[in-house]
């Protein structure tokens, strides 16, 4: 399958030297945010692909559809607002099924906050009303300290893997998804083809 990845250019540069490139969480401008997500989507890696080579600590990130089926390929006319001032590239690779897995992006804010992901308001508002009942609220408690409940929680997190899904928590149908997939190691002789470009995200400043 063919995906993107957006790395700085340093990445680029070890995967010319090495010839592999292995995502360290400790060097992630994310690290320690959303621990919960990210250790149950390694786990979810690992069962789907096998463990991890050696050196490596954390999946990478890519696009298998940025906006839909007919707009796959990230368009850097719109992403480089996304990412900091500083040289970026976007890497397009070929990968095996078996290899990478994909989610729905939207879905995957629900398991970042640590929010349950139900089929019905229904299911939701029950859920939520048996927590009341043992003094807990995800919301608030992150992880919950009851592990049935969190085992629950969890449990729901796969429906981000339902592609075919269609409701309030995602509401585009699957031609018009964004998909990201996560693997393990990203490798030069699976590189097709690398465009550099430079970030342009800003943060407004405060006129007060």
């Amino acid at each position: 399958m063919q995906l993107w990845t957006i790395q700085p250019l340093v990445v680029w540069e070890i995967l010319q030297k090495k010839g592999v490139f292995y995502s360290d969480l400790t060097q992630s401008e994310h690290v320690g945010d959303y621990p919960e997500a990210y250790r149950w989507i390694t786990r979810r890696l690992t069962q789907h692909a096998g463990n991890p080579p050696a050196g490596c600590s954390t999946p990478i990130w890519a696009w298998y559809q940025r906006h839909g089926e007919a707009r796959r390929k990230p368009d850097l006319r719109w992403f480089r607002h996304w990412v900091v001032p500083g040289d970026w590239v976007r890497i397009e690779i070929e990968m095996s099924e078996t290899e990478t897995l994909l989610s729905d992006f939207n879905l995957w804010y629900y398991c970042m906050t640590y929010w349950y992901i139900s089929d019905t308001e229904e299911e939701n508002n029950r859920f939520e009303a048996e927590l009341l009942e043992h003094g807990l609220n995800y919301y608030r408690q992150k992880p919950l300290p009851d592990a049935k409940y969190h085992a629950q929680i969890e449990r729901s997190w796969e429906r981000i893997f339902d592609w075919e899904r269609v409701d309030s928590s995602s509401p585009l149908p699957r031609a018009e998804k964004w998909v990201q997939a996560v693997f393990w190691e990203l490798r030069l002789d699976r590189v097709r083809a690398m465009t550099p470009f430079r970030g342009a995200f800003r943060i407004a400043k405060s006129k007060h």
